[in-house]
């Protein structure tokens, strides 16, 4: 059995943000191939996360400094170590020094999560953001020197493993979505009703997104198919969309939800209108997973290898959204071919043991 240290950058709180859902599908992944996991976030485990802390536990897996002193930890117990997951760039240029000072004889794996130079360049090019553009080219940078120094790489897509493999041509890269992909066995019952958007809303581009359907989408969406609810779901909702919620019919922005899967599987449609990012969009596998029938852009849906007609709508206007959104609403025969597809290709490419294999790939020869 090999001792697998994992750090983030904070604790996972898996109905707060898709990166926290992965993490905690990682993390049982990890367990589900034996291996004895401690986890450990730079960002000090608060009082008011006993839940998400016990959620973690209940995996098997050990909470290690609790105070967010990782280096502090790995100098203490490295040399026990046998593998450090280091997830997100922040983490992995922070301590990746120390996991080679101090855990010597253990592989250094970097969990990309997504490409994050890519993600930051789309996104200063859509907001024509000199400064963030210059902080993407820092990320690049950062990002090379953390590809060349590890032993492995995880990403969440093919399209970021490529970028990260140009980075690194030498490294040994799996991709990993790890996202929690065991959909219902069959459609709900009963007739569907409403849009939803779901996202953390703290991140740039789900914002911008989440304002893009309020203004432009949903107002055109009501005109081709009559009056039509439409939830916004996420933590940290901005104090625009809240006031707009507060005052406009049909419109609900409830902020974060212990389980959103309810609101999902009443829902007609999930309405997806990304721009930019990197990463596979896992709000997009989640709806797969529910059965909602999803109706997006391009980007947002980067990663999943959904095909416009077959598990989803594409559209990247406005109209083309509106339109594509009317045609689901009106024809609940469409929407359930849409998600019956979906949900084949979810248990097809992204199950439990397909990123099994993959893991293991970059894991290959770890022994305790």
């Amino acid at each position: 059995m090999s001792r697998v240290l994992v750090v983030d950058e904070a604790p996972p709180q898996p109905g707060r943000d898709g990166g926290s859902a992965r993490m905690v599908a990682l993390l049982e992944l990890l367990i589900g191939d034996g291996h004895r996991v401690c986890f450990a976030s730079i960002r000090p485990w608060s009082d008011d996360l006993l839940l998400p802390r016990r959620r973690v536990e209940e995996l098997g897996v050990e909470v290690v400094a609790s105070d967010g002193d990782v280096a502090g930890y790995l100098a203490t117990a490295g040399t026990n170590v046998d593998v450090v997951i280091l997830s997100r760039l922040p983490v992995a240029s922070a301590l990746l020094g120390a996991a080679r000072a101090h855990a010597p004889r253990a592989q250094v794996v970097y969990d990309a999560v997504h490409a994050e130079h890519l993600a930051r360049y789309r996104l200063a090019k859509l907001a024509g953001n000199a400064p963030l553009l210059a902080a993407a080219l820092t990320d690049r940078a950062a990002e090379a020197a953390v590809v060349a120094a590890v032993d492995g790489l995880l990403a969440t897509s093919e399209e970021d493993a490529t970028a990260l493999q140009a980075l690194g041509p030498q490294a040994r890269v799996a991709v990993v979505p790890a996202v929690h992909a065991s959909g219902d066995a069959s459609p709900p019952s009963g007739r569907r009703h409403g849009l939803v958007f779901l996202g953390f809303l703290e991140m740039p581009e789900n914002a911008i997104a989440a304002r893009r359907l309020v203004d432009e989408i949903w107002p055109r969406i009501e005109r081709l198919a009559g009056p039509t609810p439409l939830t916004i779901l996420g933590a940290c909702p901005p104090a625009w969309l809240s006031a707009r919620a507060a005052c406009t019919p049909r419109l609900s922005a409830p902020g974060h939800l212990p389980d959103v899967d309810a609101p999902l599987r009443h829902a007609a449609a999930l309405v997806v209108p990304l721009r930019g990012g990197a990463g596979v969009k896992s709000k997009v596998l989640h709806a797969f997973g529910r059965w909602l029938p999803v109706v997006a852009s391009t980007d947002g849906l980067r990663g999943t290898q959904a095909r416009d007609g077959v598990h989803a709508l594409v559209g990247e206007s406005d109209d083309e959204l509106a339109e594509a959104s009317a045609r689901v609403l009106g024809d609940p025969s469409l929407g359930k071919m849409l998600a019956g597809n979906a949900a084949e290709l979810l248990r097809t490419h992204f199950g439990v043991e397909a990123n099994r294999a993959a893991l293991r790939t970059v894991l290959e020869g770890v022994h305790g």
